[in-house]
């Protein structure tokens, strides 16, 4: 007959495998609450079933919800939402312009990492000229000239 140590251990290793077929990132936290039980059953700090059942779902549960967000950002590449990081990366950087911008809310285009950005100023600046991105607004620029 099978202990129990090893039947939520062997659980809890289905669980983990189970991951990669069911997306989402929760099943695998059910499989690190099976471990959980597994190592207390084995440990001999719990042996009634009902408790060990009782281990198992508020482990899961307190696995889920306080490392479910840094495994989702770690498995996920570290995804970004829009937020400050992503502003860090064009609000204060000097720009080439590439097409002259005409002021107000007329188009124009400048250069950043390598690629083309619509870019809008208030004034009037020429192509060729270095401008510093103040702001961005969806997929358009806000530049001024550097004074």
């Amino acid at each position: 007959m099978i202990e129990a140590h090893t039947l939520w251990f062997l659980i809890g290793a289905a669980l983990l495998l189970a991951e990669f077929v069911v997306p989402g990132l929760v099943v695998a936290f059910f499989g690190l609450g099976a471990w959980i039980t597994a190592v207390l059953t084995w440990m001999g700090v719990i042996e009634d079933a009902s408790v060990q059942a009782l281990v198992f779902a508020v482990s899961s549960v307190v696995v889920l919800f306080f490392l479910r967000r840094y495994f989702k950002a770690w498995f996920s590449g570290g995804e970004s939402s829009g937020g400050d990081s992503l502003e860090d990366e064009f609000i204060g950087k000097e720009v080439r312009v590439l097409q002259d911008i005409p002021g107000g809310h007329e188009l124009g285009k400048v250069e950043l990492k390598g690629a083309e950005w619509r870019a809008i100023s208030k004034e009037p600046i020429s192509a060729g000229n270095l401008v510093l991105v103040t702001d961005r607004k969806d997929l358009t620029l806000i530049v001024e000239p550097i004074k």
